[in-house]
């Protein structure tokens, strides 16, 4: 099994909106020895955001930064649109000025 057996497992949980399910599932990767990627993170950051649990959408966010993954334009987009969904413009804003100061452009 390798990470992108993992993913794409934790993909079909978060259609089904079984995100319970997948955070279990990315906990049990890292139990064996493997570290999420920017793909398994951004699959949670959007399943989260999605289902407006954005709390949970944060936690994630800030957890793929601990881990040393840069964030890029999918994942930004994400958060920007959640954040825009639930009415929080200051917080929309703050993730497309981060994404013009890493000179990423907007889409």
């Amino acid at each position: 099994v390798n990470v992108a057996t993992y993913n794409a497992v934790m993909s079909g949980m978060l259609r089904s909106s079984n995100l319970t399910a997948a955070v279990q599932l990315s906990r049990a990767m890292e139990k064996d020895g493997m570290k999420p990627s920017k793909v398994t993170y951004t699959m949670l950051i959007k399943g989260f955001a999605q289902r407006r649990q954005l709390p949970l959408a944060f936690e994630i966010f800030d957890a793929m930064g601990a881990a040393g993954i840069q964030n890029d334009t999918t994942v930004l987009n994400v958060m920007i649109d959640a954040c825009a969904s639930a009415g929080l413009a200051a917080s929309a804003q703050r993730f497309a000025w981060d994404m013009i100061k890493q000179g990423l452009k907007p889409s």
